[in-house]
């Protein structure tokens, strides 16, 4: 039985506006924005890129820019969520407003942020057991193919990222954790959830399994899973729940097939094609019985701008799809580096992510290497950066890159701490 996507819900005002806001399910950014839009009372049309190709293309077309939010007033580009409320500080935005036709309403900046209910402690406590217990007369029936699981993955990430929307905090400081975790949603989230249990793994995802379906299905569950964990544990606050975080130690895993996955497993083990970890380690020995789900190597470097393992410095949440892999891997990645990416070609120096340099061997053996993969990575149409790009790479004094400094803080978990 094939499994049913259901089409995300958008927030559309009808009534006539001159604001129109490009948003995508699980965008932080695009929640804050949207957010401070209706306390001020200002009317605007959603368009969410993430149910239609043609939206996200003419959306790339006016902001010439693949990050979201991106805003228009009365058909003028205002820039994303950040450039906004920096014209708002400024002044600018209520006169630009006024001139489209627009009143927005004058809400005092709030002293300081109260949460009416607090998101749950990470469980330090807590070892063993996983988070997708089956469920008897569950709704939906277990995937029979490889489509089908893929599509399974995709309903499970739009299932919690309309959750995470209907219960963002206003300040977009986080979401109501408690009330999702009990909504009817989160219950049928958990549905789908229960149904990775009884996928027959060895059929559907195995080594003839199409490439890009693995792949999707994978990218999803561990964003999913990052998301599902942070609603019901808590946000890891340092190293060591970080360890018990990402190795499942905490109960931050899955049962899929019969066997059990963690978000390192997903990650090294499976997409990394079981490459070592940071730490040097192999996950997957010869005789696990999880080997034969590793993606065949060389590593795809595009995951890296597709997984959001929760903190801050991460890439932004998105969903994956089977049919279309390569065009959203692409645009996750050219998004992502044209956000991060600091380029100083005179003095040979190169900022960028830290995710540069933890997976710097998935890039290129050197510096110079990585950053002419990064090249390659960037479409034609990423013009100045992809230009300075080129000149780094071959630069006679080499080229160094310097990693900033990575935010742990978790914008789901609003009481997760920055380290």
């Amino acid at each position: 039985m094939p499994i049913a996507i259901t089409a995300l819900t958008v927030i559309s005002m009808t009534v006539p506006t001159s604001v129109e806001i490009y948003t995508t399910p699980g965008c932080s950014y695009c929640s804050r924005a949207k957010g401070f839009l209706k306390k001020r009372g200002v009317q605007y049309e959603e368009k969410d890129v993430s149910m239609s190709p043609l939206l996200l293309d003419e959306m790339i077309r006016r902001a010439d820019c693949a990050t979201m939010p991106q805003i228009f007033v009365a058909g003028e580009h205002v820039g994303g969520c950040t450039d906004m409320l920096n014209q708002h500080a400024q002044g600018t935005l209520a006169p630009r407003l006024q001139a489209a036709g627009i009143e927005m309403l004058d809400v005092p900046e709030p002293t300081e942020t109260v949460l009416a209910l607090s998101p749950p402690p990470f469980q330090k406590g807590r070892r063993g057991g996983v988070l997708n217990a089956p469920i008897f007369g569950t709704k939906t029936a277990p995937p029979a193919n490889a489509a089908e699981a893929a599509a399974l993955s995709v309903a499970m990430q739009r299932q919690m990222l309309s959750l995470l929307d209907d219960f963002a905090l206003e300040d977009g400081s986080g979401a109501d954790l408690a009330a999702l975790c009990s909504s009817p949603g989160f219950a049928a989230f958990l549905d789908l959830a229960g149904c990775l249990c009884a996928l027959p793994l060895e059929g559907v995802l195995g080594v003839k399994a199409p490439p890009a379906e693995s792949k999707a299905f994978w990218l999803n569950l561990y964003n999913v899973l990052v998301l599902h964990s942070t609603a019901v544990l808590g946000a890891p606050k340092d190293g060591k729940e970080r360890d018990a975080y990402f190795t499942g130690k905490s109960g931050a895993a899955y049962t899929v097939g019969g066997l059990t996955f963690c978000l390192d497993d997903m990650e090294h083990g499976v997409l990394r094609g079981n490459a070592p970890t940071v730490g040097g380690q192999t996950l997957f020995a010869a005789d696990d019985a999880r080997l034969p789900y590793a993606l065949p190597r060389p590593v795809d470097p595009r995951i890296h701008f597709a997984l959001n393992c929760g903190a801050r410095s991460c890439p932004p949440i998105k969903v994956y799809t089977a049919t279309r892999l390569d065009q959203e891997l692409d645009l996750a990645t050219r998004a992502f580096l044209e956000d991060d990416l600091v380029p100083d070609v005179p003095a040979g120096v190169l900022t960028c992510t830290k995710l540069l340099d933890w997976y710097g061997g998935d890039f290129g053996a050197d510096e110079r290497a990585r950053v002419a993969r990064l090249c390659e990575l960037l479409p034609t149409a990423a013009g100045t950066l992809k230009a300075a790009l080129e000149e780094l790479a071959v630069a006679p004094q080499g080229v160094t890159l310097v990693y900033k400094p990575y935010d742990w803080g978790s914008d789901v978990d609003a009481e997760a701490a920055t380290a």
